[in-house]
């Protein structure tokens, strides 16, 4: 008995499976160079302007320094204390998100009694009003 050998029955024989394949190729060649390193935005340090010209200084006071931190700071300097602040924005951030979520919940996993704390209350009585 003869086995019927037809190259459609191979998937890996079709006549169109090679140019699917190229083609695939192409597309993916062509979109993996769109995902490549982006090109960072360039900055250059300008003395003459306010933290000598990094972003984030904004309306209605543009350039807030009530301490003078930044007056005769270098570039390295502005940028540790700009880095620190951000950090610190952040962790004051969450202490204050898990501080509501511990008064709205009543307690915080059983640790803290919300009763006995008058800061907890405080927080409680403005949740309320």
């Amino acid at each position: 008995s003869t086995k019927d050998t037809n190259i459609f029955d191979n998937p890996f024989r079709r006549p169109y499976t090679m140019k699917i394949a190229a083609a695939s190729l192409a597309l993916f060649a062509a979109s993996a160079s769109a995902f490549g390193t982006p090109k960072a935005p360039t900055f250059t340090p300008d003395a003459t302007k306010f933290a000598y010209g990094l972003p984030g200084s904004i309306d209605p006071v543009p350039d807030f320094d009530p301490l003078g931190y930044t007056v005769g700071a270098d570039y390295e300097t502005i940028k540790e204390y700009r880095e620190a602040e951000l950090q610190h924005g952040r962790v004051a951030v969450s202490a204050l998100e898990k501080n509501l979520l511990c008064v709205s919940a009543g307690a915080c996993m059983g640790l803290l009694s919300v009763q006995s704390s008058s800061g907890h209350q405080s927080f409680r009585q403005m949740a309320v009003s």
